[in-house]
Parts: C-alpha cells; structure tokens; sequence
C-alpha cells in the first residue's frame, strides 16, 4: 500500500502496480466525509496528486471502486 507510488517515482520497484480507481464526483465525495473537510479543500488534495486516471493508465491491474 503506498499511495503515492508514481509521485514518489518509485513505481518501478515493484511489479504488479494496482491501482484502485473511482469516479472523480466519488473520489471528492468520499474524500470530504472521511477527512471531515470542505470540497475546496479535498478538490486540493485531489489536485497535488498524481491524476488517478494517468496511474490508471501506468498500472498492471487496475480495480474499479466507483
């Protein structure tokens, strides 16, 4: 579990790379409810990280949580 494997570019030290993929509209929905934060700052969050759709994209296996 290391979620920030490809912002780290350490993802070539492991083979297979999963990726749990979801929605956008879930990914900040969820994201708000457990930390307990507002859109604004979640869309943040969301958007210092790595697009969840180019991990998609650099995965092995990807598994779809939406």
């Amino acid at each position: 579990d290391v979620p920030l494997l490809f912002e780290a570019k350490m993802n070539w030290l492991t083979k297979p790379v999963i990726v749990v993929w979801v929605d956008p509209e879930t990914q900040l929905q969820r994201l708000v409810v457990r930390d307990g934060i507002s859109e604004e700052q979640a869309l943040n969050k969301i958007h210092s990280q790595f697009p969840l759709d180019s991990k998609r994209e650099r995965a092995d296996i990807v598994i779809d949580n939406s």
